[in-house]
C-alpha cells in the first residue's frame, strides 16, 4: 500500500492529496465548487462518473496544467473534448498506473 499525506476534503464529493513517493504531487477526486484561489495544480485528475457535480469544466480549469492527466470512465471523457490534455480512460474492475501512480478501480 502506497503511502498517502495531505488528503484534504475540498466540499462534496472532492478530494485532493499528494504523494510523494511517486513524483506526482497533485491529485485531485471529482473537482466540484473550487472556491480557493491558491489551488495547486494537478498531475493527476480523477472523476468517478458524468454527473455535473464531479465533472465541472470549470473547476477542471482552475487546476490543469499542461501535463495533467485526466482519469475518467469513457462517457466522461468524452464529455471532456475542450481540454486538450492526456485523457486515460478507465472501466471496473482494473489495475491501471499512470505517472507512476498505481490505482484500481472498482
Amino acid at each position: 500500500m502506497e503511502t498517502l499525506s495531505d488528503i484534504s476534503w475540498l466540499g462534496h464529493a472532492s478530494f485532493f492529496f499528494t504523494d510523494i513517493k511517486t513524483g506526482n504531487k497533485i491529485y485531485y477526486v471529482d473537482p466540484f465548487d473550487l472556491h480557493a484561489t491558491n489551488l495547486e495544480k494537478a498531475d493527476l485528475v480523477f472523476i468517478t462518473h458524468a454527473h455535473p457535480d464531479h465533472d465541472s469544466p470549470d473547476d477542471i480549469r482552475k487546476i490543469i496544467k499542461d501535463d495533467t492527466v485526466l482519469i475518467a470512465t469513457p462517457d466522461v471523457v468524452s464529455r471532456l473534448s475542450e481540454f486538450k490534455n492526456q485523457k486515460q480512460e478507465v472501466a471496473p474492475n482494473k489495475s491501471y498506473t499512470v505517472k507512476n501512480f498505481n490505482f484500481a478501480t472498482i
